[in-house]
Formats: structure tokens, C-alpha cells, sequence
């Protein structure tokens, strides 16, 4: 995560970068790690109730039709068990975050498709410390403005229901 202090980074206690050994630690509260591999992802993401969906536009344009096209593709797929972002955009190098929650914590879990410089990220926080998962989603946002790290746009993608693969 950048180091630029926001309302969203303020949410967390501790952040690493490039953790090691997660096997044995897991994700602690209030900590958000950065630099992690995408198969360190899937095995979490799949133990957290997943409530919201985001790409933000960072590499590529986005267009009415694209998200549309993006939209009906995930709709369909969302019919079955298993659902696959890497397969599903793989014409586009954005980013996809997903923000999801458990008995006493909220969930953030960054995908970034083009991988370049390895920056998946994920992070957990004590349910106390933001009103609901929406505060926690635009607190996000707000950070991704305060960092300039985007175009300034970015989507609602459905939900999806089942197995998980970034």
C-alpha cells in the first residue's frame, strides 16, 4: 500500500510489505499486507462472505459497451459454482478489488491483473472501526483518489456467488 496517510490506511495498525511465512500467520486484525501472490488470494477469498465488487480504471478505458460486455459476462458465469476473474478479463489489465467481511472483520482483497509489479494486496480490519462494508469500500475509494493511483473511474461488478478464482 502507498504510504500516504488517508481515513483508509489510517483503518489499519500494521502494513508489510512482501510478508513472509503467511502460512503460519495468516492475516491478523487491523494488518494489511502488501506484495502478496494472487494464490495467497484465492485461498482467502473463499473463506469471507464477499459483498462488494469493484474494477478500477487504471490501464485501460473504460466504455459503456466494455462494461457491459464485462457485466453480462460475469452475470452468466455467476449462474455456476465457480467463478474465474482471470478468465473473464482477460482483455483488460485493470484492477479488481473485492470487499467482503466475517463474524467480526471486513475484507479487502486487491487483484492487480497486469501483475507487473506483484502489488495484490489484502487486508482485514476489526468491524468496529468503519459503520459497514460500504463506509469500508469508500474509504477505499477516497484513498485511491488521495494517492492518484487511478483515472478517477471505476465500476460496480456483480457479486459473485460460489468458488472464487482471481
Amino acid at each position: 500500500m502507498v504510504s500516504i496517510e488517508t481515513p483508509f490506511s489510517n483503518l489499519f495498525e500494521k502494513f508489510e510489505e512482501t510478508p513472509i511465512n503467511l502460512a503460519e500467520r495468516g492475516i491478523p486484525q487491523n494488518t494489511d499486507f502488501s506484495h502478496v501472490p494472487v494464490a495467497f488470494l484465492n485461498g482467502y477469498i473463499n473463506l469471507v462472505d464477499v459483498k462488494r465488487v469493484i474494477m478500477v480504471e487504471r490501464n485501460t478505458e473504460f466504455n459503456t459497451e466494455k462494461i457491459d460486455r464485462l457485466k453480462m459476462r460475469l452475470m452468466n458465469q455467476f449462474d455456476v459454482d465457480y467463478n474465474d476473474y482471470s478468465d473473464e478479463f482477460e482483455d483488460t489489465i485493470d484492477d479488481i478489488i473485492l470487499f467482503g467481511e466475517t463474524v467480526n472483520s471486513y475484507w479487502y482483497f486487491w487483484l492487480d491483473q497486469d501483475r507487473s509489479d506483484h502489488n495484490c494486496n489484502i487486508g482485514r480490519i476489526s468491524k468496529d472501526k468503519v459503520e459497514d462494508i460500504d463506509e469500508f469500500k469508500r474509504l477505499f475509494i477516497e484513498f485511491l483518489d488521495i494517492c492518484d493511483y487511478y483515472n478517477g473511474h471505476y465500476t460496480e461488478l456483480p457479486t459473485p456467488q460460489g468458488w472464487i478464482s482471481l
